[in-house]
């Protein structure tokens, strides 16, 4: 599914920009420009469950102008148009799309030759802090959007390569009697262009001056379309940092080759391990991320205030074993969440309003995980507000490493 990722105001900064309309006073909003930082990928992982959407119309839209405008000669397609020829028989999946006869009938049919898909969009908005005295406010907030996309050529049926846009800047409202002047992040807008950008650069040197049409849609999933793990859940608002963990993870995890993939590619990738053992040739590597709510630290008439502070931890692991040679032998993942206070349901809830006033952090991660590689298994659980890592050896059951230390029994 798609989020909304333009920018929603700070309540605070709303609040004190209301106060100052009410009173007759001056409104004196400032944009500021924000640049965006766009990584390539050109190794494309996919979900399996993809569908090309006609929507968010509005997004598409302002990628289109941006397209049609940075490179002169390339046309965009209307979306309905596009999934009417592709799909005259609904369903909608990509996977059906990409099939030699679906992707002769569109290229016959609309002359297109390259599907951008627009995938994982998400915008965090945190608020940073806040004072509240006699004639004073002032309120700080961090933005941040993330804006990916995947682009196919539908001569072959392949994807080109994934584009990721990424924006974030410091927003800042001040009020004094009369007078709030608001300092507003253009984190959506720039996310928006930089990519559209990197999208036309990408089609000028696949296909070169060559007045060419394309297909620009959205991709929809059960989790991020373009990680291969299924059920990785889609990041919205606070919970960017989680989305990042996940997405790291899942992506190491798909360029493993088990029996070329050497231990010092994967810690090129991942850095040192949480825990390694030489005599066992097994790495076990952890990630953490907190997804944070409503975090707004104020101070009001000399009173310091945490109101409605919530926030989760969630910690994801990566358990690799390797032979005499150090490549990989086998290589599985466990996610763990730490229980919410007042403890509710962990099952990812059905969510049909809008996705950036969500107010629960109900993703299908357990308090408790398990990951198994050939010869051992990981048991993780969140003990407090801290994890414990129990790893055993199969089939025995011997317990060899418990929070981060190993036994002191004898190993090879």
């Amino acid at each position: 599914m798609m989020h909304r990722f333009f920018g929603r105001p700070s309540l605070v900064a709303a609040s004190v920009s209301l106060l100052a309309l009410l009173i007759g006073g001056c409104l004196l909003p400032v944009p500021l420009p924000v640049r965006s930082d766009v990584t390539r990928i050109d190794e494309v992982r996919l979900s399996d469950d993809v569908l090309v959407s006609a929507g968010p119309r509005l997004l598409l839209e302002r990628l289109s102008r941006r397209l049609e405008k940075s490179q002169p000669g390339l046309t965009v397609v209307d979306p309905i148009a596009f999934r009417d020829s592709a799909f005259p028989d609904g369903g909608w999946r990509l996977e059906e799309l990409l099939e030699p006869e679906q992707r002769e009938r569109v290229g016959d049919g609309l002359g297109v030759r390259f599907l951008v898909l627009i995938g994982a969009g998400v915008t965090q908005v945190r608020d940073e802090m806040g004072i509240f005295l006699p004639g004073l406010a002032a309120t700080a907030m961090r933005e941040t959007t993330v804006l990916a996309a995947v682009v196919f050529d539908l001569d072959t049926g392949l994807p080109v390569c994934r584009l990721r846009s990424k924006a974030e800047s410091i927003g800042v409202t001040l009020a004094c009697y009369i007078f709030a002047v608001i300092i507003d992040p253009s984190t959506g807008s720039s996310s928006v262009e930089g990519l559209a950008d990197a999208i036309a650069e990408t089609l000028a040197e696949e296909a070169g001056d060559t007045p060419h049409r394309i297909a620009l849609m959205a991709a929809e999933a059960s989790g991020d379309p373009f990680v291969v793990w299924q059920g990785a859940p889609m990041t919205v608002g606070r919970d960017f940092a989680i989305g990042e963990m996940l997405n790291g993870l899942a992506e190491v995890e798909t360029d493993i080759v088990p029996g070329a993939t050497t231990r010092d590619e994967i810690r090129a990738w991942l850095g040192d391990p949480f825990a390694h053992h030489a005599g066992f040739r097994i790495d076990v590597y952890r990630l953490t991320a907190v997804a944070e709510s409503k975090t707004r630290p104020f101070w009001f008439f000399f009173d310091f205030d945490w109101r409605d502070r919530e926030e989760r931890a969630y910690a994801g692991y990566l358990l690799v074993t390797y032979d005499e040679e150090w490549r990989v032998v086998d290589v599985d993942h466990a996610f763990v969440a730490s229980a919410v206070d007042p403890p509710g349901p962990l099952e990812q809830e059905t969510w049909t309003g809008d996705l950036s006033e969500r107010s629960k952090y109900d993703y299908s991660f357990g308090r408790s995980a398990v990951a198994s590689a050939t010869g051992f298994r990981l048991e993780v659980e969140y003990v407090g507000e801290d994890t414990r890592e129990a790893l055993f050896t199969e089939p025995d059951g011997v317990l060899v490493l418990e929070f981060g230390d190993w036994s002191e029994q004898d190993v090879p």
